[in-house]
């Protein structure tokens, strides 16, 4: 059964909490405005399968869980994306810049 909009944010601040993020530094990591993260996890926007397996990955729940049961779909865009890639903490990046 797939999670209601309340669940999907609560679900996501956790893992951003987890992370030590704000909301804005972890959809900059997801490569999309902090606006349109809030529209998509509210469900008032769909989002590309990408996004939405992301958005999944993120919180470490399988996508048709967490949206409607909605497949992931093709990606158009998948060279914006490193394939495997692993969402920084704010220390793992801070160590990265030094």
């Amino acid at each position: 059964m797939a999670t209601t909009a309340l669940e999907r944010k609560a679900l996501f601040k956790a893992a951003v909490t987890l992370r030590e993020l704000t909301m804005a530094e972890a959809a900059a990591q997801l490569g999309i405005s902090y606006n349109h993260l809030t529209l998509v996890l509210r469900g008032d926007r769909k989002g590309s399968a990408r996004l939405l397996r992301d958005i999944a990955e993120f919180v470490g729940k399988d996508v048709r869980d967490l949206f409607d049961g909605r497949p992931q779909g093709t990606v158009r865009h998948e060279g914006r994306l490193d394939k495997g890639r692993k969402f920084a903490t704010r220390k793992e990046r801070t160590d990265r810049d030094d």
